[in-house]
């Protein structure tokens, strides 16, 4: 049997995992709300099959959303954000065909740098890079077969 402290904490724990999660459902959903409000194609669909005896009460309404900004995206953590804006920074900066080529080469050398099959894999799905990622899968069974020999 568990302390007294112990499951007092786990049953703390428990409702505080229970109240995050209907909080994140109740948030994903009046964030689905508000993308159907903020888009009219959406709105009417949404109003005509949810209040189809109250079609004339649409006008009113739009008028009142009038301005309502689009919901945004989940909160990166720093890591994230920092990753996707210079990311996003470097596309925008190639100019060139050829240098949006040397961009995705040096990338998928960085995947294949870190290791995790994963990220090679990810990396090297690239149509024209199916020769590589096929050689780096074969030179990664090579180094596991001198690994295995080694020990």
């Amino acid at each position: 049997m568990l302390p007294p402290q112990t499951a007092s904490w786990q049953e703390h724990a428990r409702r505080r995992q229970a109240t995050d999660l209907e909080h994140g459902n109740e948030l994903h959903r009046l964030a689905q709300l508000q993308q159907v409000l903020t888009d009219p194609d959406l709105r009417r669909m949404w109003w005509i099959a949810r209040f189809p005896e109250r079609f004339k009460d649409l006008k009113p309404l739009a008028e009142e959303l009038d301005g309502l900004p689009a919901p945004q995206g989940a909160q990166d953590d720093d890591l994230r954000g920092d990753i996707r804006r210079l990311t996003d920074q470097l596309v925008t900066a190639l100019q060139t065909p050829q240098q949006r080529e040397v961009f995705l080469r040096v990338l998928v050398q960085t995947f294949q740098a870190l290791g995790p099959l994963g990220l090679r894999r990810g990396a090297g799905s690239r149509p024209q890079d199916a020769a590589d990622a096929e050689e780096d899968q074969a030179e990664h069974a090579q180094r596991h077969a001198v690994r295995a020999r080694h020990d």
